[in-house]
């Protein structure tokens, strides 16, 4: 098709200088080069969470609390705080979650962060590639209570070099974690629960 589109234009070029350009039966054209066909690029492929966005919903309810000890290393240098996450309201469309930093002695950081978001945006961020991502089964015993767990790991390749996250997702407490690790880049992180609260 482009030579054609060549020919034709070369034909109006020489028209245009007072030339008549005659294409003669006798000049064969030249072969048409295909073009490579484009392929669509595929959609990558996803391992869901281990229940549904109703579960989900259905599972996170006002007064949700989970207090979770993180410790951080890089080297030899070692860092213990906590996170607490509370849902303060929930509504058909929204959640609101209030987020409390504190040190090691588990003394408020800072100002309470506190944000309001759809459904749709919980847990948003956890997409887990087919390619990267294994799915295994656990129990822990963590605060006060052994939980039957999916856990996720996924190993990624960065410009650091390879790093690995493992996330524990209880199968009967939709919308909640009890751990998580990483490690990767000279750095090491661990999420563990330590207390827990089911809601209204």
């Amino acid at each position: 098709m482009r030579s054609v589109w060549s020919l034709m234009f070369a034909a109006v070029f020489a028209a245009s200088m007072g030339v008549t350009a005659v294409l003669a039966d006798s000049a064969p054209e030249p072969p048409k080069k295909e073009e490579p066909k484009k392929e669509e690029p595929k959609a990558e492929e996803t391992i869901s969470l281990p229940w549904t966005a109703d579960e989900i919903k259905k599972g996170v309810k006002k007064g949700m609390m989970m207090l979770f000890k993180v410790e951080q290393s890089r080297g030899d240098e070692k860092i213990t705080e906590y996170q607490k996450i509370e849902i303060t309201a929930v509504t058909d469309e929204t959640y609101t979650q209030r987020q409390v930093r504190m040190d090691a002695e588990k003394k408020e950081v800072g100002k309470a962060r506190e944000s309001t978001k759809k459904w749709s945006e919980y847990m948003g961020n956890m997409k887990f590639s087919k390619a990267a991502t294994t799915v295994t089964e656990e129990k822990l015993t963590l605060a006060g209570a052994e939980w039957d767990c999916k856990v996720y790991t996924r190993t990624e390749s960065t410009t650091r070099g390879e790093s690995t996250t493992k996330y524990w997702f209880p199968k009967d407490k939709a919308g909640t974690l009890v751990k998580m690790t990483f490690e990767g880049g000279g750095m090491g992180q661990t999420m563990t629960l330590e207390e827990f609260k089911a809601g209204e």
